[in-house]
């Protein structure tokens, strides 16, 4: 058994600190064979509302999304959740640096690289008056 903290998470999935506000908190079963990245809980049907739809677990140390519930008997509801890697995470992602070369289309002039090649042709603008 394992403590779970069901949460109610307010903000964009993208966002790395979340708006977030304590449901409830079980004792919880890791369904056998689990995995990191995407365990299944089993819990007590009284536990889960609607409005939960995030859960951090301690032992674990990670946050993760609520993907499904479905009820597997009278008063147990088998919960399938997703690693949210933003705020499991967050801490080393705010120390960690990095040169950036290429966003996107954006692209820095002043580092030279292979991937991208300035548009040296020339603009003419005529104005009439």
């Amino acid at each position: 058994m394992i403590t779970v903290t069901f949460m109610n998470n307010s903000s964009d999935n993208n966002v790395v600190d979340k708006v977030l506000s304590t449901v409830s908190s079980a004792d919880c079963a890791l369904k056998d064979p689990t995995e990191m990245v995407n365990p299944v809980l089993r819990v007590a049907s009284d536990v889960i509302t609607s409005g939960v739809n995030y859960c951090y677990i301690p032992s674990l140390g990670r946050y993760y999304f609520v993907r499904n519930k479905r009820q597997v008997s009278a008063g147990i509801v088998e919960v399938d959740l997703h690693v949210d890697v933003l705020m499991s995470f967050k801490e080393s992602i705010r120390q960690a640096t990095a040169l950036v070369e290429v966003t996107g289309n954006a692209v820095n002039p002043y580092i030279e690289s292979d991937i991208w090649t300035p548009d040296v042709r020339r603009t003419t603008h005529v104005k009439k008056f």
